[in-house]
């Protein structure tokens, strides 16, 4: 029961709890979503007496539209791996590219616990309501889709402070997650903390990724799954409304352009939450082109050293490819004379 172990976490010492962590939480993924079960049970249990509705919203973003569109003033749901993106230090993440990214505006979420409380509060039910606050099924956006907003908004709208290129992708092994963070995440933010650290500066980049990746851990359990939620009491609060209400306190996603709305978002964190001054985005672009014209030079560098390595390890096999090269472009030649020779005739 909630109430025995909430009064078991009294007097059982942290460490204890941490090592029970698994067994008290099974079979919920994480405590996050075991918190939250009980607080509904808890909720139950009191509804006997008081009346009670229960908001069940997904993962809550940025608003849609009030108090204004993309405004937010933390770093909770997926605003957090968002900016990680836009500055270049998240690359990759487990997730199933076609199941829904349930991302709910938060005056979404404001606006359906209003009107859940009015509903519960002028005796339309007696029961206790459970509402799910998520995008409807006719508008569904998913991961997928969020991966090709976010690439495209974040080369329109790069960051101040971008470490590399943004680019972001979703996969669904563990293993290339895990290859690609170690190559494309960790390895560089050790280069940048070393180059830190030789000009007396403090090091940061690794202690970012560390905590990245305690939030990746928290969304990919979302991301993995493709989760369905009954929409049947959402969609009932939204014909008990009158249309004046209904748009007073909107929480109808089936309206909302979902690119329009990552967009918003994005521009949200620049102006909410890291206060960056969009007046100067062209300086912010013109980084960086700057950045992805060095990272072109250095992988192009890389590329021959290693054609070249591979051809002073295999002589032999470098005479070869260079005789087929040789026989391909003089045949190649050839054509085009012939080409051009008949065009001439005719």
């Amino acid at each position: 029961m909630p109430d025995k172990i909430i009064e078991a976490c009294d007097w059982i010492k942290d460490d204890f709890i941490d090592l029970l962590n698994d067994k008290i939480i099974h079979p919920k993924p994480n405590t996050y979503t075991y918190t939250k079960a009980i607080a509904e049970y808890l909720v139950y249990q009191e509804s006997f007496r008081i009346p009670s509705v229960i908001v069940r919203p997904s993962i809550v973003g940025a608003s849609w539209l009030e108090p204004f569109p993309g405004w937010l003033d933390n770093y909770n749901g997926p605003t957090g791996l968002y900016v990680a993106h836009n500055m270049g230090v998240l690359h990759c993440m487990v997730g199933n590219k076609e199941a829904a990214a349930d991302i709910i505006p938060v005056d979404v979420v404001i606006n359906m616990m209003l009107a859940s409380a009015w509903f519960r509060g002028t005796g339309k039910t007696q029961k206790l309501n459970v509402f799910n606050c998520t995008s409807d099924r006719s508008n569904r956006v998913t991961w997928d889709m969020i991966q090709s907003y976010c690439n495209k908004i974040s080369v329109k709208y790069p960051s101040k402070n971008l470490f590399y290129l943004p680019y972001f992708r979703f996969t669904t092994s563990r293993l290339v997650r895990n290859i690609a963070c170690f190559l494309e995440q960790l390895v560089p933010a050790y280069f940048a903390d070393f180059v830190l650290k030789a000009l007396n500066r403090r090091p940061i980049f690794v202690k970012i990724q560390k905590k990245l990746q305690k939030a990746i851990n928290v969304l990919e359990t979302f991301t993995r799954m493709h989760l369905e939620f009954s929409t049947d009491n959402y969609l009932m609060l939204l014909n008990e409304m009158n249309s004046d209400d209904s748009q007073k306190f909107k929480f109808d996603t089936r309206g909302l352009e979902w690119e329009k709305y990552t967009e918003n978002y994005f521009l949200g964190i620049k102006k909410f939450l890291l206060k960056e001054d969009m007046s100067k985005i062209n300086n912010y672009r013109a980084n960086y082109i700057r950045l992805k014209f060095i990272r072109n030079i250095v992988r192009t560098i890389v590329y021959l050293g290693m054609v070249a390595l591979f051809f002073s390890r295999f002589p032999a096999l470098s005479t070869s490819i260079k005789t087929v090269l040789k026989l391909g472009f003089s045949r190649l030649n050839k054509i085009i004379l012939l080409k051009f020779y008949f065009s001439r005739i005719n």
